[in-house]
């Protein structure tokens, strides 16, 4: 099978694990209280609209490419994977005041869109919130992230391994959240520093994105009993992956041709350091940079603000720097990917993956 097919066919698959899952959690709830029994349908539908599902599937072909076991049996773990993803956009979805996601109104919003169809608003001057229908939201949002981390670290106990094992993947996991939650707070943090190097950002977007991908596959690692030198291929791989992912996700930011899902140029009006504006930054002219500091991060500023700094940072270098360090990462992948010794079909995989991540526009 080629790479499109490999995900076509295990995103049917773990789809239909995840509405398992979730229909099994709701229907507990049935009879117990219907606003709980909305918001865990709320979250299916979240974790369920679109999505390639490329961590749980890469973790099934780095499975698949050292153990002879069938896949049927490491599902559960596909699962904990994608759950734990989904966790990180909910939370990300609130950091970032996204009220959408895929199109799609995001768990904060449809909740607090849910209130005021229900309720009346009152506004008041609060510590955190001035509004009761974004309390309630946000609230909820974040409960609704962590239910997703414990339903994930759940299933890694319904796997039918060694308890040794089961205790080793389960630490990965939570050390892997714990990681891509560091990530997130220097993401947040570095939009109010002006002095982010290339080092704090390559820093940050290992964290926040690659390590995600790393942990997916040392968990395979650990159930397909790999050796040391596989593991290693395979941490060395998803790092570089994972880091060439997130460059190429901020070259689609900014990108008129390539469609990421939302308004061209979010990243500039949220105010977000990536490696295009740390080195766009580095070679405009001073009232270049004042413009670029102006733009960034304000929420208010309008598409012509948004495209004046987009051809500003096209007058530099900053984004052929950024696409050519992506390139450097993806053949870095590939050459630890030489290491890992895996079987045929799962390295063939591996190697589109690499290659889809530079030429992906969506």
């Amino acid at each position: 099978m080629d790479f499109k097919e490999v995900l076509d066919k295990y995103k049917k698959i773990i789809d239909k694990e995840l509405l398992s899952v979730f229909d099994n959690e709701i229907n507990k709830l049935r009879e117990e209280n219907d606003f709980l029994y909305l918001l865990y349908s709320l979250i299916k539908d979240y974790t369920l609209n679109g999505g390639k599902r490329l961590r749980p599937i890469s973790f099934i072909m780095a499975y698949n490419g050292i153990c002879s076991q069938k896949d049927k049996d490491i599902i559960p773990a596909a699962i904990a994977i994608e759950l734990l993803h989904n966790s990180t956009l909910i939370h990300d979805d609130i950091m970032d005041e996204d009220d959408f996601r895929r199109n799609k109104p995001s768990i904060h919003k449809f909740i607090q869109d849910y209130f005021l169809q229900n309720n009346k608003e009152v506004k008041y001057d609060g510590s955190i919130f001035s509004k009761t229908s974004s309390r309630f939201g946000i609230s909820h949002a974040i409960c609704a992230g962590n239910i997703l981390y414990t339903l994930g670290i759940s299933l890694l106990y319904y796997l039918n391994f060694e308890p040794q094992i089961t205790n080793k993947a389960a630490k990965v996991y939570t050390d892997t959240y714990i990681t891509v939650n560091n990530g997130q707070i220097l993401d947040n943090f570095f939009e109010f520093k002006e002095n982010i190097t290339e080092k704090d950002y390559l820093q940050m977007i290992t964290g926040k994105t690659a390590k995600l991908f790393e942990g997916s596959l040392i968990i395979a690692s650990i159930l397909s009993n790999s050796n040391q030198e596989q593991m290693d291929a395979l941490k060395e791989f998803s790092l570089n992956i994972g880091i060439a992912f997130q460059l190429q996700d901020d070259i689609m930011d900014i990108s008129l041709n390539l469609n990421k899902g939302h308004e061209i140029g979010s990243d500039i009006k949220k105010g977000k350091r990536t490696l295009i504006i740390i080195k766009g930054l580095e070679q405009a002219r001073r009232s270049e940079r004042d413009f670029i500091f102006k733009t960034l991060g304000n929420l208010n500023a309008d598409d012509h603000d948004i495209l004046e700094v987009i051809k500003i940072l096209n007058k530099t270098d900053a984004i052929l720097y950024t696409e050519d360090l992506a390139i450097r990462k993806i053949k870095q992948a590939k050459k630890a990917l030489e290491q890992a010794n895996l079987l045929s079909d799962s390295l063939e995989f591996f190697n589109d993956f690499a290659d889809y991540i530079i030429s992906r526009n969506i």
